[in-house]
């Protein structure tokens, strides 16, 4: 007959292992450095995540009011099922280098190359490393992971706004990680790469764009800061379309400005981007969450297209907040509301149209508030149920989702 001590400790014991494998589990969601094995070895990930989403209009919505933009049309979950699914590959076969590569699928859309990374360091216990190749830009641990196997449903808008979804690229990166919370302010990371910028809020045409990240903060309180310089030339969007005419489909690319300018807006200029987060997780509130996070972009330069030559100077910024509570390790519920404003100044022959083609008239702000409940049966397997209501370009919206979200970090592995 088992002691009453032995018994008492069994359940604990149990709940520490399941957290520690569905920390095991989230690590299907990094990429680049930290997704690669610390150790020399391989192995091959899955994930996939399925929808089943009731809304009266497309979902996200078709367009951002206010914001400068590509002009796509993302594909609308409700339709597909299919909200993302990732093969990865992660391979360690040196002790100083490694890699990661890993391909996805939206809904309908192509599928593509989300990380193709080589990453090199001077030794195993090295704080520096260098990355080289495409991968995700690095924003913080908040920004990057918000719309990427998220706990809610939809990338936040301030996200979407400024970088269209996920910020992809390729580029050179090099990075150092401290002692946790050893620096000032708590500084303890550091990353400064230097990006194609290929892509929105770039452009084919742009300049490589210099990108910092900093993080700190000392146990219980993340901090993230990051900043990039953007100067794209001849940046295309797709032009709004006439009324009762269907828009272009979600494209991993920019439309071509070199040729005809026919529904076609482009921008020359700079762009300068701004951001942070905040993660609290209080010593007297173990089961409680807390996060903040900020966007900013701000451009400056021509706008144009068939319609006009105008002076262009825009604004967009947002962000949301976040509050979460884990009762149990099976059991989640989460908050996030969320805000995103924009103003623009367009002046020159044909402004007006301009205006119109480029969707920067309208309503600029918008809103969003989501519940979520999640249940996690088992490591690998997460089951949520989500209701948002949103305001998005003054056209107001109930959301309703059940979602089941799939990983398996090491379908495969070996030495």
């Amino acid at each position: 007959m088992p002691n009453k001590l032995s018994t008492l400790k069994t359940p604990r014991r149990l709940l520490a292992a399941l957290i520690a494998l569905a920390a095991a589990t989230a690590q299907a969601h990094t990429v680049g450095d930290d997704a690669i094995p610390p150790q020399p070895g391989w192995r091959v990930g899955v994930a996939a995540a399925l929808a089943a989403v009731e809304a009266d209009g497309p979902v996200p919505a078709a367009r951002l009011n206010g914001q400068s933009n590509v002009g796509d049309t993302l594909s609308d979950v409700r339709r597909e099922p299919l909200e993302h699914a990732t093969v990865e590959l992660a391979w360690r076969f040196a002790d100083q280098a490694g890699l990661h590569v890993a391909v996805g699928r939206h809904g309908a859309d192509p599928t593509h190359i989300e990380s193709a990374w080589l990453a090199l360091r001077p030794a195993a216990d090295s704080a520096w490393r260098l990355g080289l190749g495409r991968n995700r830009v690095p924003l913080g641990t908040v920004i990057t992971a918000a719309g990427h196997y998220d706990r809610f449903l939809q990338t936040p808008l301030a996200k979407r706004a400024a970088f269209n979804g996920d910020w992809i690229e390729e580029g050179a990166n090099l990075a150092w990680r401290g002692a946790p919370g050893a620096g000032p302010l708590g500084l303890d990371g550091l990353d400064a790469g230097l990006w194609r910028a290929g892509t929105f809020p770039g452009g084919d045409g742009a300049s490589p764009a210099p990108v910092l990240h900093l993080q700190g903060g000392p146990a219980g309180l993340r901090w993230d800061a990051v900043a990039a310089w953007l100067n794209p030339d001849a940046r295309g969007s797709y032009a709004r379309p006439a009324a009762g005419l269907p828009g272009v489909g979600h494209s991993h690319g920019l439309p071509d400005c070199s040729g005809s300018l026919r529904d076609v807006v482009c921008f020359d200029g700079t762009v300068r981007l701004l951001g942070g987060s905040l993660q609290w997780r209080p010593a007297a509130l173990p089961d409680w969450r807390f996060v903040a996070a900020g966007l900013h972009r701000q451009e400056q330069g021509d706008l144009y297209g068939r319609n006009g030559d105008t002076r262009y100077r825009g604004r967009g910024w947002g962000g949301w907040l976040e509050a979460g509570w884990t009762p149990h390790a099976a059991w989640e519920l989460a908050l996030r509301s969320e805000a995103l404003n924009g103003r623009n100044t367009v002046v020159g022959p044909g402004a007006t149209l301009i205006v119109r083609d480029a969707g920067l008239d309208g309503e600029s702000r918008s809103w969003r508030h989501a519940l979520m409940l999640g249940w996690t049966p088992v490591p690998g397997w997460r089951l949520s149920v989500e209701g948002a209501r949103e305001s998005v370009s003054g056209v107001a919206q109930t959301v309703l989702a059940l979602r089941l979200r799939w990983a398996l970090p090491e379908l495969l592995h070996g030495h």
